[in-house]
């Protein structure tokens, strides 16, 4: 999990930098997040995986809110993947939250992944 941690971090600031790609387009960034999101998930397959406590009913509240603010939205395609420029629909935000939940149960199992991380 550590390495599909550093390389997310790594790759995706590599991503913002303008000239790196084209423009500030965001579809590399959030292909390289979904797929970190999938990669994280296999890695811990099987596995007991996220976190504990509180924070994971926070990230389980926020996901099921976002499912229904998009359930009941009046634009549901908009709300489901986002304006064309940002892209930061459903899909996104819960891919980033599986992200997250996946990094910082990965950072509190081992304290060593942090300073590779920081790198």
């Amino acid at each position: 999990m550590a390495i599909v941690l550093c390389l997310a971090a790594g790759l995706l600031p590599i991503l913002i930098a303008p000239g790196a790609l084209f423009y500030f387009d965001v579809t590399p960034k959030i292909l390289v997040l979904l797929a970190s999101a999938i990669a994280g998930l296999i890695v811990r397959l099987g596995k007991r995986s996220g976190v504990r406590g509180f924070f994971s009913w926070v990230i389980a509240a926020q996901a099921v809110a976002l499912v229904m603010a998009t359930a009941f939205s009046t634009h549901i395609a908009l709300s489901f993947s986002g304006t064309e420029w940002r892209r930061f629909g459903m899909v996104t935000q819960l891919a980033l939250l599986v992200f997250t939940s996946l990094a910082a149960g990965a950072m509190d199992r081992d304290r060593g992944t942090l300073e590779p991380l920081l790198r």
